[in-house]
């Protein structure tokens, strides 16, 4: 077990590929892709000379900025197409389609030569003593060191993972051209950085400028300050990974993951001494974001509590949850952020304190055995959505205490709802 420092600052190498076509015929087709779109060339002479020229010139040519990021020369024989970044990869592929006699052309796309530099967690220069992290060391990725776009330490599983303030790991979903903002393309390469794959440890993650991690089949504790931010939904902490939930611990800011939660304390800094949990949930399936205290996901299985002035929980699909509670000016919000699909959450019981439930989404319903209303609740339901099958509840209040507006009955005549006795 070592501590490990992220410093970057390796020397940059420049990304190569060459395109070699075979058994040309007069009317085939050799086309390069790349970012998902391609240049191509109809073979006008049954060469290689003439392919690879032809591939050249449409490549060079080409106005797609993923494509303007490298530069072919026609080496006769093959095409060789560089980087005009060093440090920056890039993924080419290719393909021929048939137009001669006979079906045997090919076009073979090889990378020779892998970029590395100041900004690739996998090159060893990039370490503090010029070692890569193995299994069960301390990863210490500190601020004022370079960014980390690029490469994988999927295969190595820390213990601890200790990212500080102002640090960025990870790529956006969409590439800016510096020159001009105005364009760009959606990200191919990996937005999100492999670190871990089969221990269990511990990340810390504080106010990052960004931070998107994989984490793996791993279930790790993620103990994340983040800050609000424009990118990725608002954001700037993401987790995503191939396995099993993680655990959440969000004390303040932004955090997205699609990967199961299985414990998560979500709460946010006040401007007084010390935290205010805002939200907790106690849940063994489904996802969560959270943003800026809201939560996007799906019921949890055993019980959602839902507690603070700031707390909000976002449903986007449905399964049973058997207890829930909405207490302390929290809400559970029924809204889909894409209405192409019909969702249900079903809640067995459900209690609404000095909280709120909004279902203001008609394509997801709520479902719910015993609603049970407290002074101060609120119920907003003006698309009918809401579907008590049991009973509504008043406790220790009357219906002048709470708020019920629903398209079902708006003067809050339980019976109207089905099964109601």
């Amino acid at each position: 077990m070592a501590n490990k420092y992220w410093q970057g600052g390796a020397a940059a190498v420049a990304n190569a590929w060459t395109a070699t076509p075979a058994n040309v015929e007069v009317g085939d087709i050799f086309a390069l892709s790349c970012a998902g779109a391609s240049v191509s060339y109809t073979a006008a002479a049954a060469t290689v000379a003439d392919v690879t020229a032809g591939l050249t010139a449409a490549w060079n040519a080409s106005t797609h900025p993923a494509h303007k990021e490298l530069t072919a020369t026609d080496d006769t024989t093959h095409v060789t197409l560089t980087g005009d970044t060093a440090g920056v990869p890039h993924t080419l592929s290719g393909s021929a389609v048939n137009g001669g006699s006979t079906d045997d052309q090919t076009l073979n796309v090889v990378e020779t030569t892998a970029a590395t530099g100041p900004h690739h967690i996998d090159e060893p220069q990039n370490w503090h003593d010029g070692v890569l992290p193995i299994n069960n060391d301390t990863i210490y990725i500190s601020a004022n060191t370079p960014p980390i776009y690029y490469g994988t330490l999927a295969s190595v599983n820390p213990v601890e993972v200790a990212v500080e303030a102002g640090t960025t790991i990870g790529l956006p979903s969409w590439h800016v051209n510096p020159v001009d903002p105005t364009t760009g393309y959606r990200e191919y390469r990996a937005t999100h950085i492999p670190i871990g794959c089969a221990i269990d440890g511990a990340f810390y993650i504080t106010r990052p400028a960004r931070c998107f991690l994989d984490v793996g089949t791993t279930q790790p504790v993620c103990y994340v300050q983040a800050l609000p931010g424009a990118l990725e939904d608002g954001a700037s902490v993401r987790i995503t990974g191939s396995g099993s939930g993680i655990d959440v611990y969000l004390s303040e800011g932004r955090l997205w993951t699609d990967k199961a939660v299985t414990t998560s304390v979500v709460g946010r800094q006040k401007n007084t001494v010390g935290t205010t949990t805002v939200a907790t949930f106690d849940s063994t399936i489904g996802t969560l974001t959270v943003i800026q205290g809201d939560a996007y996901g799906r019921a949890p299985s055993t019980a959602l509590h839902v507690d603070g002035t700031d707390a909000r929980f976002h449903f986007t699909a449905g399964d049973s949850c058997t207890l829930s509670t909405i207490f302390g000016g929290g809400e559970i919000v029924m809204e889909n952020a894409a209405p192409v699909y019909t969702a249900t959450a079903r809640f067995t019981t459900l209690h609404i304190g000095d909280g709120t439930l909004t279902c203001n989404e008609p394509h997801v319903a709520c479902s719910v055995t015993t609603l049970h209303l407290y002074a101060g609740a609120k119920v907003y339901d003006p698309h009918g959505r809401l579907d008590v099958s049991n009973d509504i509840q008043l406790h220790e209040c009357t219906l002048a205490d709470v708020t019920f507006d629903s398209a079902h009955d708006a003067s809050f005549d339980h019976k109207a709802y089905s099964g109601a006795s």
